[in-house]
Parts: C-alpha cells; sequence; structure tokens
C-alpha cells in the first residue's frame, strides 16, 4: 500500500519495481493505492476505496499481511488510520520508510503525535528503513520497533547500451577552459522549493557567465508555468530546458543523453534520480542529505552543502572540465549500484523478512528470480 505505481515520485518507482519483480508472483502481491495523483476529491475517494478494501480482505481472513509505504505528514496519518484494526484482525503490518524529511517533520509534532507515531511503528512486525544509517536516525523515533535496513532497488540499462551513450563534454588531454566547457545537466525529480529549485536556477545563471555552452535539463512535475516564470526571470531560457516530467522511453533518453545529474535537494532519504544515474554511468553532484554522501563515497560523483549553489555551479563545472574523470566516476558508480541495489537483492532480502514474519509464499521468490 501507498503511492499509485503510475504516479510521479521516487516511492511509485521502487513500488512499481517491487511489483514487476519475481517476488510480486511469488507472494501474489495486490497493489492497494493509498494515494493517487490528480485532484484533492480523487485522492479522498482513492484512500477510502482503500480503506475499505483492506479492511474487507483483513476481515475476510483473505489477507496475510500488509506492507506500507510511508512518508511524512499526510502519509503517516493515511497508514496510521489504515493500521488500526489489522492488529486486532490477527493481519501483520510492515511499514517502510522513505521520506528523508521524516526527522524534522517528527520534531515539530506534538508530543503527542510523537507517541502515536512510535506506538505505530513497534507495532508493526516490522520498519523498514533505506540503509544503516537511516535505521540509526530513525530508531530513536520507535526505539523497540524491529528496524530493518532494505536498500531502494534500480535497475541498470544493458552493459553495450551504456557504453554507447553519447557524452557531450569532448575528449581532452587535460581540464577544458571555462569558456569550452560543453554538457548536459539533468535534473530529475519534483520541481519544488525543498527540492532546492531555487539552488538549480542560481547555479545555472552563475555557471552562465563563465561556461554559456552548459545546459541545463529541468524534468519533473510542480507548477511548472511559475518554473518557467523563474526561468525566464533569470533570463535563463538559453541554457536551462525545463522538460516536464518524463517517464518510461522518454526518462530513458534523457539519461543516455545527460552527462552530469544534479540534486540539490534540502532533505531526501534515498534518492532514486541518484540511484537511476548511478546505474546509467552518469558522475552526479548531490547536496549532504540523506544516504547522498554514502552513495557516492565509491567516487560516483561530487557532494555539496545544502543550499550553496556556489558550491553547485563550481561542482558542475569541474566535472564537465574533465571528461575522462567524469567517465570514471560514471563508471565506479555503475558498478556500485549493481553490486548493492539490484532488484534481486531486495527481493531476497523481502522475502527473508516476509518468512521471518511468519508468512508463506506459493512459490520460492528467489528460485523464481533465478529462472
Amino acid at each position: 500500500m501507498g503511492c499509485d505505481p503510475s504516479a510521479p515520485g521516487g516511492i511509485s518507482r521502487v513500488i512499481e519495481l517491487v511489483l514487476g519483480s519475481a517476488l510480486a508472483r511469488a507472494w501474489c502481491l495486490v497493489m492497494v493505492p493509498t494515494w493517487v495523483a490528480g485532484s484533492r476529491g480523487r485522492r479522498i475517494v482513492a484512500y477510502l476505496k482503500a480503506l475499505g478494501r483492506v479492511w474487507a480482505l483483513a476481515a475476510g481472513g483473505r489477507l496475510q499481511a500488509a506492507h506500507l509505504h510511508m512518508a511524512a505528514r499526510g502519509s503517516f496519518w493515511r497508514k496510521w488510520l489504515l493500521s488500526l484494526p489489522l492488529p486486532t484482525l490477527g493481519v501483520p503490518y510492515i511499514v517502510h520508510i522513505h521520506d528523508g524529511s521524516l526527522p524534522d517533520w517528527h520534531a515539530a509534532c506534538s508530543r503527542h503525535t510523537q507517541q502515536r507515531f512510535a506506538h505505530f511503528l513497534e507495532r508493526a512486525g516490522a520498519v523498514i528503513a533505506l540503509s544503516p544509517a537511516w535505521v540509526n536516525t530513525l530508531k530513536p523515533l520507535a526505539p523497540r520497533a524491529n528496524w530493518v535496513a532494505i536498500a531502494n532497488p534500480v535497475v541498470a540499462p544493458d552493459p553495450w547500451g551504456h557504453q554507447a551513450r553519447p557524452h557531450h563534454t569532448r575528449a581532452a588531454p587535460g581540464p577544458l577552459r571555462p569558456e569550452d566547457i560543453r554538457g548536459s545537466v539533468l535534473f530529475l525529480g519534483r520541481l519544488r522549493l525543498e527540492k532546492g529549485l531555487d539552488d538549480l536556477l542560481c547555479a545555472a545563471r552563475l555557471l552562465k557567465t563563465v561556461s554559456p555552452h552548459v545546459t541545463w535539463h529541468l524534468a519533473g512535475d510542480g507548477d511548472l508555468q511559475a518554473v518557467q516564470e523563474r526561468i525566464s526571470d533569470g533570463c535563463l531560457g538559453d541554457v536551462v530546458r525545463l522538460r516536464g516530467w518524463l517517464d518510461g522511453q522518454e526518462k530513458r533518453t534523457a539519461l543516455a543523453q545527460a552527462d552530469l545529474l544534479v540534486l540539490a535537494s534540502h532533505a531526501e532519504g534515498q534518492p532514486m534520480a541518484v540511484l537511476e544515474a548511478m546505474a546509467w554511468g552518469i558522475p552526479v553532484v548531490a547536496s549532504k542529505v540523506g544516504d547522498v554522501a554514502q552513495l557516492l563515497a565509491c567516487g560516483a560523483g561530487l557532494v555539496i552543502p545544502v543550499g550553496d549553489p556556489h558550491a553547485l555551479a563550481q561542482a558542475v563545472q569541474s566535472v564537465l572540465a574533465s571528461p575522462d574523470r567524469a567517465r570514471h566516476m560514471g563508471q565506479l558508480g555503475r558498478e556500485y549500484v549493481l553490486k548493492h541495489h539490484s532488484v534481486d537483492g531486495m527481493v531476497s532480502k523481502l522475502d527473508h523478512l516476509y518468512r521471518g514474519l511468519g508468512l508463506s509464499a506459493t512459490i520460492s521468490a528467489t528460485s523464481t528470480a533465478q529462472g
């Protein structure tokens, strides 16, 4: 249960990958969306349908467990309400926390809400955080919960496709002069202030004065008209392209054409955009939030302070100025995610978790994955 898999966002992408994996076939997983894109009325109707369906399945003895994908704020309240009757009906639930802003949200909550949050997690059969570091960060919020670390998965393109990916930065024996730097910088995510939108635009403006051949491609959802107005007001229309939300082949094309991915978020967990860029062999420049520093520690990119457009512009310029270094970063990132963030790896861990809770699969998820 969680976001509609067809909706924009990293949580939806994780759910989509799980539903397309051997785990879904082995465990007969059923997706019940608790949030859908669209109007407020449409979202309310979808949630009420989700409540009715899950409670009816549980009351009828047709539900083994509920796996709840959760963020902060409204997402918590939706999952909390849904979970209330499940233990009484003998149905365990698993909470899967994705939101890097959850600690800040929790700190701003009332004492009563914090207690309710802790009780919700401590009643769960297991609580999944995205890394051991996130377990350590979140565990004080619910010390008696059964914490488990399971990383987000990502699908890497075939090696031949990765090697054939064009690079817009030309080969050179050493770093290029600032005015000679060329490259395509990609952002994937929601175009909002908390994603560092203003930092991105400020960095683009700073870099334009010294490296006018660097183009920035902003791909995501949000108030696109307001974003376009910011681009126009900053006289950035010649270097910043607003692409809207990309999915499927459009996103694959954008990744294939990118020389660098940037993420200037002010809060993240384990961002799917960074994992996808690494899987495609694209170097990354990202702010030090969530698990970003741990992901890039393999040499896959550069980490910058949060809210520092000057550092962002300098890091982008540094990577694009040395094409050989950029390609090496991309190779290191690809090797890292193939080893630590495969879909099969996540399937194995979830399968082990479900069985550890006493649940029964129809077939082995591991053997299905290998087959």
